[in-house]
């Protein structure tokens, strides 16, 4: 008869796959904890249709959002267009505050929020209205082109073009209305 070897019997304790698997656990934790905050803190960079609250203490013409516009701009009172598309948030505020002390005795207490992010998107072609259109950050092609007044008669709905930069990619939006993919 085959006889089975007999095993060691198992120690107590930590063994090398335990030990392995416990170090893999802590560097994740660690690494987690040390990307947590760098992520947290990455700059956001503001453009074109994102929506501000310029709240200046005592000045009700500041009290409504403002819109950045196509060219990175926003209008305030008293100052006129003032440009801060591609600046993070904490450099608008210094730049707004620096811009506004020039009129407002107050504008050191100058506080800039972001209230949503929005995107100023070209629809050209065949559509209703071809332009800028203004669109909810994360919305698909098919909402930008409804903002543009839809597709006119004739569209070739199975050649629709995106393109950002010099990358144009096609997209067959005829087959995505047939079969949702």
């Amino acid at each position: 008869p085959l006889r089975r070897r007999a095993r060691p019997a198992r120690r107590p304790g930590l063994g090398p796959g335990m030990l392995i698997r416990l170090a893999l656990c802590l560097a994740a934790l660690l690494l987690a904890g040390l990307a947590g905050p760098a992520l947290a803190e990455a700059p956001t960079r503001l453009g074109p249709g994102d929506r501000l609250i310029v709240a200046l203490p005592g000045e009700a013409a500041f009290e409504a959002p403002v819109a950045i516009g196509a060219e990175g701009r926003i209008l305030l009172p008293e100052v006129g267009e003032v440009g801060i598309g591609g600046l993070t948030l904490p450099e608008a505020r210094a730049h707004l505050r620096a811009v506004l002390g020039e009129v407002f005795l107050s504008a050191a207490q100058l506080d800039l929020r972001l209230v949503e992010r929005r995107l100023l998107i070209r629809v050209l072609g065949h559509v209703e209205t071809p332009g800028l259109v203004d669109i909810a950050q994360g919305e698909t092609v098919q909402v930008a082109v409804a903002a543009a007044g839809g597709p006119r008669l004739g569209a070739q709905l199975d050649r629709y073009q995106h393109r950002r930069g010099d990358a144009v990619t096609e997209v067959n939006y005829k087959r995505y209305l047939e079969t949702g993919d």
